[in-house]
């Protein structure tokens, strides 16, 4: 008996526009905010921070309950000097929650059933089809990328685990890196080939068309879980990692730096662990490819 509603950036529409568990997708702009003013019940706001825009279209806006979670204090606002909100959920990281159980933290919480709770998405079968000329035949696909927004793994890390991975699998792999400024460095490797420039719809399909994902902490981890795809992630070592590591242990490994003073250019992993992980994926690959 509910109505959900999201307010996107004009990149992300593609993403969510199709999802059948939206009903109304908006762009984040102003115009949105006029439009829909005093027509929803309850308003979430995953903003991070305030900030003036933010402030303004919250008020323009106008739901009947409003509910925010926990902002970070910035040099010109202090959530003590506001209260344009009715609910505050608290600091997720504080709490050590992760991101997926954020309802629990709301007034939701007697309305939520966590065992009918499923966190994969069904796939564009015929996006994905579309890259099955990219990938070569009967190896198993694996799609690598170095870096995504502020984070990076070090070009020494990343090279000496490519060469690892090309020598000791080159039978039985394909290995593909994505089309980015900071992976280029890397094509030259033997064994290695670099995808198309990729929309956002295709960005999602090629993860859906593989089998393994190697990346540090970007969007390709979500979106590696919500495929049910086997996932290997490196993240810097912070505060808040505990809210948004995934979630399926036996698929997805992840690794967190040692260092707490670097947030890029990660570098202190061992590659031999990284190298078992892979194999013991492969060898699920391949028993689940038998079994079926």
């Amino acid at each position: 008996n509910i109505k959900i509603g999201l307010i996107v950036k004009p990149y992300e529409m593609q993403v969510f526009k199709n999802n059948p568990l939206v009903d109304i997708v908006m762009t984040n702009n102003i115009f949105s905010y006029l439009r829909n003013r005093n027509q929803w019940d309850v308003y979430i706001d995953f903003d991070l921070f305030f900030s003036e825009y933010n402030i303004i279209c919250d008020a323009i806006l106008s739901p009947k309950y409003k509910m925010i979670i926990s902002k970070r204090d910035d040099m010109y606002y202090e959530k003590k000097g506001l209260k344009n909100y009715d609910y505050v959920i608290p600091s997720l990281a504080d709490k050590g929650i992760h991101f997926s159980r954020v309802l629990e933290l709301t007034p939701f919480l007697p309305f939520i059933n966590r065992d009918n709770i499923k966190y994969h998405v069904p796939m564009d079968t015929q996006l994905i089809k579309n890259f099955d000329d990219f990938w070569h035949k009967n190896k198993i696909r694996v799609l690598l990328n170095s870096s995504g927004g502020q984070i990076s793994v070090s070009y020494d890390f990343f090279k000496e685990f490519i060469n690892i991975l090309n020598s000791k699998f080159a039978d039985k792999v394909d290995l593909a890196i994505l089309n980015n400024e900071m992976n280029k460095k890397f094509t030259c490797l033997p064994g290695i080939r670099e995808t198309d420039k990729l929309n956002i719809l295709q960005y999602f399909a090629i993860a859906a068309s593989s089998d393994i994902i190697v990346t540090p902490d970007t969007s390709l981890v979500h979106i590696s879980g919500a495929y049910d795809k086997y996932c290997i992630s490196f993240y810097a070592n912070k505060k808040d990692n505990s809210v948004f590591l995934p979630l399926n242990p036996k698929k997805q490994k992840y690794f967190i730096s040692a260092d707490r003073n670097r947030k890029k250019d990660l570098n202190a992993f061992d590659v031999d662990t990284i190298i078992k992980c892979i194999e013991q994926f492969i060898i699920d690959i391949e028993q689940q490819k038998v079994s079926t």
